[in-house]
């Protein structure tokens, strides 16, 4: 995955994060769900992007 489409899910998993917030509150299930979910597409992020000597 391109460094650009790969920064956009990272976006879009912390809006998801930021409305079930806003929807649900900050304790309930899907804000934790959707914060796990925004950890998980930063963390692949990093992984895939991040190498020595990646260049972007």
């Amino acid at each position: 995955m391109s460094w650009g489409k790969s920064i956009d899910r990272v976006d879009d998993a912390h809006e998801a994060y930021v409305k079930a917030c806003q929807t649900h509150g900050a304790d309930s299930p899907q804000a934790q769900a959707a914060d796990q979910k925004a950890d998980a597409e930063e963390a692949r992020h990093i992984r895939e992007h991040y190498k020595p000597g990646f260049r972007h």
